[in-house]
């Protein structure tokens, strides 16, 4: 039983630091403005955080590790950029924050 809740909480932050990288390349992610219960709002602002907060720490390790190197400034999402006229009404998260 332990070990089954350890396994859908790790899964739960992987889900969390997946949709934190989303977020960082592409500037898409949930409208949480459309919850109308602020406890609920509340929790998953805090969850999409979590994963925020991983997905930060793990670029941090990479760019002190030797074992990565920056390979330079490359948009890996290039569906998103300006050439892409049906994606404009998305806006990119400018605060950092969900």
């Amino acid at each position: 039983m332990l070990g089954r809740l350890v396994r859908y909480g790790a899964d739960a932050v992987m889900i969390s630091t997946v949709l934190a990288g989303v977020k960082h390349a592409s500037g898409l992610s949930p409208d949480l403005e459309r919850i109308s219960e602020p406890n609920v709002r509340g929790f998953i602002r805090q969850y999409l955080n979590l994963g925020d907060y991983v997905f930060n720490s793990g670029v941090a390790f990479a760019q002190s590790s030797d074992y990565f190197r920056a390979t330079g400034s490359q948009n890996r999402v290039p569906m998103l950029g300006d050439d892409a006229p049906h994606l404009r009404q998305f806006q990119r998260a400018t605060d950092g924050r969900w």
